[in-house]
């Protein structure tokens, strides 16, 4: 089973990472909407590519700033938000589980 995987470049520095997150907001909602109207991909894929984008998003380290906490927070809340459009039960688990 083929998964789609998203890729896009993050800075080294985790102190950037406020500043990458809002340059790339437009691409981040745009890849979301790609992956959930993706033709022939599966439900099971769209949720994979989605959990890695947002695996991404999250992927911020110790010593990150407050802003860029925030703003990856918001992203995923986007992402959970798609996922349950695809999968309703795994979509709500995870927006119940955001700030638990």
């Amino acid at each position: 089973m083929d998964t789609i995987f998203l890729k896009f470049d993050s800075p080294a520095n985790y102190n950037e990472r406020g500043d990458y997150l809002k340059r790339n907001i437009m691409d981040i909602e745009q890849k979301i909407k790609d992956i959930v109207e993706a033709p022939s991909a599966s439900v099971i894929q769209k949720v994979d590519g989605l959990l890695e984008l947002d695996r991404d998003v999250l992927d911020l380290g110790r010593g990150a700033p407050k802003e860029a906490m925030i703003l990856s927070k918001k992203y995923s809340r986007k992402i959970y938000r798609a996922i349950s459009k695809i999968d309703k039960q795994t979509g709500k688990l995870l927006l119940d589980h955001l700030d638990g």
